[in-house]
């Protein structure tokens, strides 16, 4: 990861501290905020400070862009390794909604890279009782969704064409499995209403807020897990004490089943089911 600016520059004037012979180079003390601080000085000593800041912010500059490529070359050695899982997740996000396929001699590309079609915005490969399960959503104004029925038979027909011979797979796109929870939630009366409303502007409810951000913040098709879920809710402002009575998921037209310790959505993501669930407000 590129270092900032600043601790670049703040170790090359500890190392050109530790040599007597440039000792007078630059003043001492001397650091990254002492610098900015004193930017206008026009002494020699100035002088050597802004030579150290310039290179300092060229190496920062070149470890970003090392960053860079490095991610670049990353993905495209994941893409480069064809049927393994991730080379599967890298062409399914590649997967242009409308663009025909075309062949070019050894396999099938698109005649011209739109990412304005490449409607697949999460992707887990997954393999379940020898079929390959490709679970997909596209992102809805920062939210996911399921494809429309007519974007996954695009999508079936791309894996139909590029997947080896003999896969068996389902490309599976549907709407987020349901959370009910029942907890009991004490909370501080100088800082939330009874309502689970913060008193400073009575709107925002921070137990909500605060299940919501975990559901959305799970990577896609990630494990959900009960105790994160209550270390979210007890870091929400004005939340004293969290107390489970059960957490409960379903998936579609299914019963709801009780969630022990953690459990792991069909759809690859989940949703809260504010109707299904009771939060309690107690006060302190």
């Amino acid at each position: 990861m590129a270092r900032t600016t600043e601790e670049i520059y703040n170790s090359i004037v500890t190392e050109i501290t530790s040599y007597t012979v440039l000792a007078g180079l630059i003043s001492v003390p001397d650091d990254f905020q002492t610098f900015t601080d004193e930017v206008t000085s026009n002494s020699k000593v100035g002088v050597a400070r802004h030579i150290i800041y310039g290179v300092s912010y060229a190496i920062h500059t070149i470890e970003v862009m090392y960053d860079k490529l490095k991610a670049e070359i990353e993905a495209l050695g994941a893409a480069m390794i064809p049927q393994t899982d991730r080379w599967m997740v890298y062409q399914t996000k590649a997967f242009q909604y409308g663009d025909a396929l075309v062949w070019d001699g050894t396999k099938y590309t698109y005649a011209a890279i739109t990412t304005a079609n490449q409607i697949v915005a999460q992707c887990a490969v997954i393999t379940v009782e020898g079929k390959v399960l490709i679970k997909v959503a596209k992102d809805a104004g920062g939210s996911l969704s399921p494809l429309t029925v007519g974007e996954r038979d695009a999508l079936t027909a791309y894996w139909n064409l590029i997947r080896a011979a003999g896969t068996n797979f389902q490309v599976i796109s549907e709407v987020a499995d349901d959370l009910a929870v029942n907890i009991d939630v004490v909370y501080d009366p100088l800082v939330m209403n009874s309502d689970g409303t913060l008193r400073s502007d009575g709107t925002t409810k921070p137990v909500d807020e605060a299940i919501t951000s975990y559901l959305q913040g799970l990577s896609f098709n990630g494990r959900f897990w009960t105790d994160k879920l209550v270390d979210a809710i007890q870091a929400a402002e004005g939340v004293t004490s969290v107390d489970v009575n059960d957490i409960q998921a379903k998936y579609g037209l299914l019963s709801y089943t009780l969630v022990d310790v953690y459990y792991d959505s069909f759809a690859g993501h989940m949703a809260i089911d504010s109707g299904s669930s009771t939060i309690n407000y107690l006060s302190v």
